[in-house]
């Protein structure tokens, strides 16, 4: 009997039955006589009344229902899609987390972004050192590039939000700078923009085009946006980093082996210098125990030459010295005394040139 059409059966019959029961009463103990016709057109008309109250009273009621069910369901979609989107984004915080190369990272949300959003587009601008400039990644996109004196760079420095292009063309707050910001906007063919800001500073820009549908995001995913950009400014600042970190490590490494290798060449030349140095003094010691000897044999070479000069000047009169046997006597005494005298020692080319002044001396 849960059923709508039970229900009205049951209901109407019991109506029309209290109905003649009360049209009996009328009659029969009441003294109101109505004609039969009148009383069918009274009651088929109550009845129809009834059924027309009835019908719309299920109607109405099964109306709330579907509204009700439509609700449950329309909220029971939302979680479900809430919950994939805490997963997808779950996933896509635990891949990224890992990456260390700036570009497979900024590929990743790109897709993710598009994936959920339904835009035609998206693409991050990152800080090049080098050009001075953030350009985008992957560079293959386009041939964009802001330079950091940009009007709107350096405001967006200071203005941590996320913006769309309707900020800029309703708000009277961005009158200031709209201009500037609808040129970037349109440089990049973008409806939203999303700084990507780490302490104070403008680490990159996030440029997202229009939805596939036409329509604009709802604060839920404004929202959802400042959680992405949140998980990119993390991810892409630990990768900057370890890219640093890596090139700073690499250049410590090279200059380590720079100063290695002159300290080697260092310590050859030194080695080098000493085995010259010591190569000198060994030449030098050769050369001195050469030069003695030759110098000693040089200096009796010239004394033996001036003596047999000498004799052969007076060699007559000393043929006459040693004829005469007293002189001979004197001479071989003289020899022997001195010889004696020095028996006991080592003569030296010194001492044999003192023996001989002092035989000279006798002797003249």
């Amino acid at each position: 009997i849960n059923t709508p059409a039970t229900v009205t059966f049951l209901t109407l019959t019991f109506i029309t039955g209290i109905q003649y029961v009360l049209l009996f009463l009328y009659t029969n103990h009441w003294g109101f006589h109505p004609t039969f016709i009148q009383s069918t057109i009274e009651i088929s008309i109550i009845f129809l009344l009834n059924s027309v109250g009835y019908t719309a009273t299920q109607i109405y009621r099964k109306k709330k229902e579907k509204q009700k069910f439509d609700i449950i369901k329309r909220e029971e979609t939302e979680r479900i899609r809430e919950i994939a989107y805490i997963t997808t984004l779950d996933k896509l915080k635990n891949t990224i987390f890992r990456m260390n190369d700036t570009l497979l990272i900024c590929k990743t949300i790109n897709e993710f972004l598009m994936d959920i959003f339904k835009v035609d587009h998206s693409s991050i601008y990152l800080w090049s050192d080098e050009e001075g400039a953030f350009l985008p990644h992957p560079t293959g996109q386009n041939a964009n590039r802001f330079f950091v004196y940009d009007p709107f760079m350096l405001w967006l420095t200071d203005n941590d939000e996320i913006l769309t292009k309707e900020h800029f063309t309703k708000a009277p707050a961005y009158e200031s700078i709209k201009s500037d910001a609808l040129r970037t906007l349109e440089a990049a063919d973008a409806e939203i923009i999303i700084p990507l800001t780490l302490n104070a500073s403008l680490l990159g820009i996030l440029f997202l085009g229009k939805r596939k549908d036409n329509t604009q995001m709802s604060v839920e995913e404004l929202d959802r946006l400042y959680e992405i950009r949140s998980t990119s400014v993390m991810s892409l600042s630990n990768a900057i980093f370890y890219a640093r970190s890596t090139a700073l490590t690499e250049n410590l490494e090279k200059k380590v082996r720079e100063r290695t290798k002159a300290l080697e060449e260092a310590q050859s030349q030194l080695v080098m210098s000493e085995k010259m140095a010591s190569l000198g003094v060994m030449v030098a010691g050769i050369a001195h125990e050469i030069n003695t000897p030759t110098g000693v044999i040089n200096g009796s070479a010239d004394n033996m030459e001036v003596n047999l000069h000498y004799l052969i000047r007076h060699f007559s009169e000393v043929v006459e010295f040693f004829q005469d046997e007293e002189f001979t006597q004197k001479y071989t005494v003289i020899i022997d005394r001195i010889l004696a005298d020095n028996a006991r020692e080592t003569l030296d080319p010194k001492g044999r040139f003192k023996i001989k002044r002092a035989i000279r001396e006798r002797i003249s």
